[in-house]
Parts: structure tokens; sequence; C-alpha cells
């Protein structure tokens, strides 16, 4: 843990924490400048634990899977890209970013952002700050 008489703080939490798992989208969430609230709920996300309609019905919870937003049911999948309302939400942020897009499911859309968004430039930065907030308000 120490090197060159100064302490690594990376050394000692991989010593404390020797089995947390990396995650290919690690970097998406880790040294997100967006709010911190907007870079939790975008970690759960990533980790598909999202209290959406549909989880809250199994727990029972709520007594309905109706999506807020139209008549289908609200899984992660819907409510982010398919749900009519959502979708013009995220083809504005799109466009305001200047980037063509067609948007999949959550498995797809996180395999393009890792492709164009994992790099330390500004349009990435900006890019994951975005996603983070638009699926915090969402």
């Amino acid at each position: 843990m120490i090197q060159e008489n100064k302490f690594n703080g990376k050394k000692f939490y991989h010593m404390m924490h020797p089995d947390s798992p990396n995650h290919e989208w690690d970097n998406l969430v880790i040294h997100n400048k967006a709010r911190p609230r907007a870079v939790f709920t975008f970690w759960m996300l990533c980790h598909r634990k999202l209290p959406t309609r549909m989880r809250l019905f199994r727990w029972g919870m709520v007594n309905s899977t109706v999506c807020t937003f139209c008549d289908q049911d609200e899984t992660i999948d819907h409510l982010f890209f398919d749900c009519c309302v959502t979708q013009r939400i995220w083809k504005g942020v799109l466009n305001w970013m200047h980037i063509q897009h067609e948007s999949g499911n959550w498995e797809h859309e996180l395999k393009w952002l890792l492709l164009h968004y994992r790099g330390k430039g500004w349009r990435a930065e900006l890019m994951r700050m975005e996603i983070a907030e638009t699926v915090y308000e969402v």
C-alpha cells in the first residue's frame, strides 16, 4: 500500500474489496460530472435495479404495471426507449448534442455509449453527464 513513502489509496481499496467486480460500464458512472443523485440513478439503471412499475408491482407496492406516460407495461426498456413520450425526450437530447442515433433496448444503448463515449474528451464527458441527467429526470 505504500509506494515511494506515499500511501496508495487504490491499492488499499483493492485490498479491502478484492472481489469487487469491474463492469464494462464503470467509466460511464465513475467521475461523471452529473449531480450525485443523477449518477446514482444511472448506476441503478446500469445494474438494472431501477424501481419501475413492473418491479414495484412484483413487490406488491403498486397495483398496476401501466407506464405513467402511456398504456404499456413499464419496464426499463419501455420506459427509456419504447415509450412515445420518452423517445421524444431522448431525441431532443441527441439533437441538442448534434448526434444522429436510433435507440434500441438498454443493452444496445449501453454498448453504443461504451463504443462512442468512454473517452476523456469534453464531448464524451458531456454525453455521460447528459445521459445520467436525462435518466434521472425521466
